[in-house]
């Protein structure tokens, strides 16, 4: 099975996220490069991930696809790319205890404005791959999408400790630092605005924390969750302190963290696509620790930004 997942994994990266390599580059010493999928059920593939009786699960194009093993021909198990919108099933996690705990996790974008992304829960039979009727389960949904074509992305993975990580994106546009009054809810039809308060849309929404007074969203954040409730996973440092929207919160003021990994041994390392001039990976070093606070929009790296996005900062909080 390792030996599977690294030439799958391999194709992945090595391609720019397709499962079929038509490059000839050159293989390091002591891998292998093979080309896997090639002609099956495979379109758009985004992740992959692995139940721990050696299936294969990809999501693509709005669609989630399994495979008993690399010479299945596969099929779609699940769909949502007839009510979703442009960038679809964007996130994916099989629960570690496959198939004895048959459930497949996704994170999705199902509509404009707030309650736009959402985490659902499915089970399947581990016997064909099929979905199981009438198993969907939404978990949470407490993001706003403002914008499809840039942050409406997140990642969802389990950690060792057998509790789910998920991370989402400030849901703006690209430029979407400034706020002027809810400068991010352009284009969204009426009625389905992001509804945040005077100087805390675009970007800023990264920073909701700082104003517990109003409802929070968790635009910008890396939670850690109970995968069978969605609630907040024992022994978050939240719990207790403050307002209870917050337990689930292990890291905030991030832009873009379409991608994160788990090491083995607990700590989180955060991909988050930069604006400017630099491109961010930011440690969680205790999970478990008070959440640390990575500074969008003020801060880009270690550049305070605070004199150039608009005259609304929370600068010195974030510092």
């Amino acid at each position: 099975m390792g030996s599977r997942s690294t030439l799958l994994l391999a194709g992945i990266l090595g391609a720019g996220l397709s499962l079929i390599s038509a490059t000839t580059q050159a293989v390091p010493q002591g891998f292998v490069k093979e080309r896997v999928f090639a002609g099956k059920n495979v379109n758009g593939p985004q992740k992959v991930d692995f139940g721990g009786d050696g299936s294969i699960f990809i999501i693509g194009a709005g669609k989630l696809q399994y495979f008993k093993d690399i010479n299945d021909q596969g099929r779609i198990t699940f769909d949502v790319s007839n009510r979703d919108a442009r960038h679809s099933l964007h996130g994916m996690a099989v629960h570690p205890g496959y198939p004895d705990v048959p459930f497949v996790y996704l994170l999705w974008n199902n509509a404009w404005g707030k309650n736009g992304n959402r985490l659902t829960r499915i089970e399947v039979n581990p016997a064909d791959g099929r979905y199981v009727q009438d198993s969907e389960t939404t978990l949470l949904d407490k993001w706003c999408v403002a914008d499809w074509d840039a942050h409406a992305y997140g990642d969802i993975k389990f950690g060792p400790d057998g509790f789910l990580y998920l991370s989402w994106a400030d849901g703006t546009r690209p430029q979407g630092t400034e706020d002027n009054g809810d400068w991010d809810d352009r284009g969204l039809a009426p009625g389905q605005s992001c509804n945040d308060p005077a100087n805390e849309g675009g970007g800023y929404r990264t920073q909701d924390h700082l104003t517990p007074n109003d409802e929070l969203l968790l635009n910008g954040t890396v939670l850690r969750l109970d995968p069978m409730t969605g609630e907040a996973a024992p022994g978050n440092w939240n719990i207790g302190k403050g307002v209870a929207e917050d337990d689930r919160v292990i890291a905030w003021g991030l832009r873009n963290p379409y991608r994160f990994t788990v090491a083995p041994w607990g700590e989180i390392f955060v991909s988050d696509v930069g604006w400017n001039e630099v491109e961010e990976i930011n440690l969680i070093a205790n999970p478990l620790g008070e959440p640390p606070n990575f500074g969008w929009p003020c801060y880009e790296g270690g550049d305070n930004m605070t004199a150039i996005i608009n005259g609304n900062t929370y600068g010195a909080e974030t510092n």
